[in-house]
């Protein structure tokens, strides 16, 4: 199917999901090939300065942030499935879902 036929489906129209991602915050891309994925201690490092952290990937939008309270959340964004939304006692958990989450997602 091409775009325009997407567009005359709906498939396009589809709602955003709700989720609890905070608006505002500077965002880390965690995108890109290989080389310049994130490592843990880059995510880490922008988790504990409040950054929202993200990778648009073909197959899903893994984003994880702090909360105010100290806790850490992440969600997975996916079209062929509801959002994710997993909390984390620390920084480094965050880190290695978002990794496990990135390579999952990675076209």
């Amino acid at each position: 199917m091409d775009t325009m036929g997407a567009m005359m489906s709906g498939i396009l129209s589809i709602p955003c999901p709700v989720t609890e991602i905070p608006e505002g915050r500077e965002t880390v891309d965690g995108s890109g090939d290989d080389s310049q994925c994130l490592g843990t201690e880059a995510i880490v490092a922008a988790l504990e300065a409040g950054k929202l952290v993200s990778a648009s990937n073909y197959y899903g939008i893994p984003k994880v942030w702090k909360e105010s309270d100290g806790v850490y959340r992440g969600t997975l964004l996916a079209r062929d499935r509801p959002a994710v939304a997993p909390t984390f006692s620390s920084a480094e958990e965050a880190a290695k879902w978002f990794n496990d989450r990135y390579y999952s997602t990675d076209g």
